[in-house]
């Protein structure tokens, strides 16, 4: 079945671009943490290329799913499982061991995102914090009529010492 054998390298192709993903999630995740933004941003268009080449194997990876619903006369191919039960053993263990390395890989590659976010995520409130704490205005301490009128200064340092 010329069509199963297309399938585990698309596959095959599948696990090698997910695995660079994830190396790169790790090298972002450094980024993140040295705050070395020139680094970040070349690793966005890495990112970027390997998300647009997952994509076109994700599409050939439907239509080699077809194929094999007509060479296996199956209505719909749901999962992987579906697939390995109508094929010899061989393919069908190589089939399973290369689909669960994909789900483990993507698993990993998921984990590591969310870490990744949350670390965005803190920096942007420390950022935002820092912003705040540079740009508010100190309220008068002058309890007197013309509170709004005092003559305080927005310093942030006492000069008389």
């Amino acid at each position: 079945m010329h069509s199963i054998d297309q399938f585990i390298e698309i596959l095959n192709e599948q696990i090698i671009l997910n695995e660079k993903l994830r190396d790169l999630s790790k090298e972002k995740k450094e980024a993140i943490i040295n705050n070395d933004t020139k680094k970040l941003n070349h690793i966005a268009s890495q990112e970027q290329g390997l998300v647009k080449k997952v994509i076109t194997f994700e599409k050939l990876r439907g239509a080699v799913i077809s194929n094999i619903e007509r060479d296996l006369n199956v209505d719909k191919v749901t999962s992987i499982t579906e697939i390995v039960d109508k094929i010899d053993s061989d393919k069908a263990n190589i089939i399973k061991e290369k689909g669960d390395k994909l789900r483990s890989i993507l698993s990993e590659l998921k984990d590591i995102n969310d870490l990744n976010n949350k670390l965005l995520e803190l920096s942007i409130e420390y950022l935002e914090l820092n912003f705040n704490l540079l740009t508010s205005q100190p309220k008068p301490k002058n309890y007197s009529k013309k509170a709004n009128e005092s003559s305080a200064s927005t310093n942030f340092f006492d000069a008389k010492y």
